[in-house]
């Protein structure tokens, strides 16, 4: 039976009115809750063990089992559980109890560094922490210090990580990162760069991460302004700026959103809509706004560099529209259409549009131009078109791995076994060996997407393997 069944109990038993020893009461469930986690995780058997020893993925869904399946699964709901108690619950209540449950998890957390539930049980016993530290008199405890310093360091210590994970694993930690105190990571702020780059790039397909960082970036900027690090916080804003402007590029489908919601309607009875804020128009403007409380200079730079480095168009040579270029044969006529000025933009929609309708079509529309080109370079390989159109080979490849990671699964789905398909294909061809590979190498060194490193160490084993079953074939 689903423990969600019973958590409303549980937060009006904690969360009820105090009258006639309730206080007590409530206070003694939250220290027990807190106490039976505590035994109950060190109980629980969660080693994992590793099903390849060949592999170097970090994600412990795809490396890792569990030694003790059942125990993993206590393991899993026991985390969603309290996570939602405590989220739904008083602060207050475990005030007196919060420093033992970090110290415990933390410490497991070192111990078990490839198991997200720590994470985001950490998550919630530091927002805990921080609520009731504010309350306590100006001069903190020893305890409240100790505590203060040991999530300083832990956070340290996951700054080092995150650029090694991914997926479920990775946004725990981000969350985790992005929940922090100021005064916690003020010290670290060059060390927290690659995690802002991380979430706003997989915030494209999850707009709750996305406001996440940007309500952190937000909060840390002011209060480094506060404290007189201007220099500190400018130069990782420099860096960071550059990954909001693709959340600019597209509109929601409004339309079609209201098109679906009928649809439905008509087929149910009741429909329930969340209101929310997390739009992406909302978010759209918070960046407009908080890009016009930033400095004037740094601004002026960033659209001159980003100008410079995106003019929008390029191929090497006149005869790439020979190559991209499709024949529809109509009735009494034949159009056709070339690909050449519109794949920049396409590719850009595909990667980076934060509406799903629209980044979904310019998938499709992609897969259907790289097969074509593909196809027409294949055709014509005599004239060694691959190395007349290295620009082309290193643009498409370089979409193909991006799009073949991406957290979507309807694009991954599209674009895994398409790169896959592309290594054999690319593997038989010498001249466009040297092509695939600097791009398979541009894409291993990646730093705001580890799922694009381990994919592209995938491609280059798939791509190694297949050119030496072709040079021992031939």
């Amino acid at each position: 039976m689903c423990y969600k069944n019973y958590l409303p109990l549980w937060t009006e038993l904690l969360n009820t009115k105090r009258y006639r020893g309730q206080e007590q009461l409530a206070q003694h469930v939250a220290n027990t809750m807190i106490d039976v986690c505590i035994t109950l995780i060190n109980r629980l058997n969660i080693n994992v063990k590793r099903r390849n020893e060949d592999t170097v993925l970090s994600d412990v869904a795809l490396t890792q089992s569990a030694v003790n399946q059942a125990d993993f699964r206590v393991f899993a709901n026991v985390v969603d559980l309290y996570v939602d108690v405590i989220d739904a619950s008083e602060p207050q209540l475990f005030a007196n109890i919060v420093h033992r449950f970090l110290y415990k998890v933390i410490r497991l957390s070192y111990k078990y560094s490839l198991i997200s539930g720590f994470y985001k049980l950490i998550r919630a016993g530091m927002k805990i922490f921080i609520h009731t530290s504010e309350d306590e008199e100006e001069e903190k405890s020893a305890e409240t210090r100790r505590i203060e310093e040991l999530l300083s360091n832990y956070l340290w210590h996951i700054l080092d990580l995150i650029p090694a994970f991914s997926n479920e694993l990775l946004i725990a930690c981000l969350y985790l990162i992005l929940d922090a105190p100021f005064a916690y990571v003020k010290n670290a702020l060059p060390c927290t760069l690659p995690a802002f780059k991380i979430a706003f790039t997989a915030g494209l397909s999850n707009l709750e991460l996305a406001y996440s960082a940007l309500t952190a970036l937000e909060i840390w900027t002011t209060k480094a302004q506060e404290q007189k690090q201007d220099e500190q916080i400018n130069e990782l804003l420099r860096e960071i700026i550059i990954y909001l402007e693709p959340y600019l590029r597209s509109t929601e489908s409004s339309v079609e959103i209201s098109q679906d919601l009928m649809a439905v309607r008509k087929r149910i009875k009741r429909v329930d809509v969340i209101n929310t804020d997390h739009t992406l128009r909302n978010y759209q403007r918070r960046i407009l706004l908080f890009l016009g409380s930033l400095d004037h200079d740094m601004l002026t730079n960033f659209v001159h560099e980003h100008a410079s480095r995106n003019t929008g168009a390029s191929w090497d040579f006149k005869e790439l529209s020979k190559i991209c270029k499709y024949s529809l044969l109509l009735p009494d006529a034949e159009l056709v259409i070339h690909f050449d000025q519109m794949l920049p933009r396409v590719i850009a929609l595909a990667r980076d549009s934060s509406d799903r309708r629209t980044k979904i079509a310019a998938c499709e529309v992609l897969h259907s131009m790289i097969a074509i080109i593909i196809g027409s370079l294949s055709y014509s390989r005599n004239s060694d078109s691959e190395t007349r159109f290295p620009t082309l080979y290193s643009t498409l490849c370089q979409a193909v791995l991006a799009l073949g990671c991406d957290s979507d699964e309807v694009v991954c789905g599209l674009f895994r076994p398409l790169a896959l398909q592309l290594m054999h294909l690319w593997s038989s061809s010498f001249e466009s060996m040297s092509l695939v590979i600097d791009s398979l190498f541009d894409s291993l060194t990646n730093d705001s997407n580890p799922a694009l490193r381990e994919f592209s160490g995938t491609c280059l084993a798939e791509f190694t393997r297949w050119s030496i079953r072709y040079l021992i074939a031939t």
